[in-house]
């Protein structure tokens, strides 16, 4: 009635939790990245930063730019 299993957990690795994820992909505890949260500016930041971040290909974007001043919309 508890929701209790008798016995313990099985060998392995421990389930990782999300603010695992967090920490790993910020380098922040979860505190802080809260706090950093709050503010927009410092967010995208931390965003930019984050190992988990994709990461963009600046010659790609900046001919994708020229290509719609230049010529509007593909497709």
């Amino acid at each position: 009635m508890q929701g209790t299993v008798n016995g313990g957990r099985r060998r392995g690795r421990q389930k990782k939790r999300w603010d695992d994820n967090i920490r790993e992909w910020t380098g922040f505890k979860l505190k802080n990245t809260l706090r950093k949260a709050e503010d927009r500016e410092e967010w995208k930041a931390v965003v930019r930063r984050s190992s988990a971040a994709p990461r963009r290909i600046p010659d790609l974007w900046d001919w994708y730019a020229n290509v719609i001043a230049n010529y509007g919309r593909i497709g």
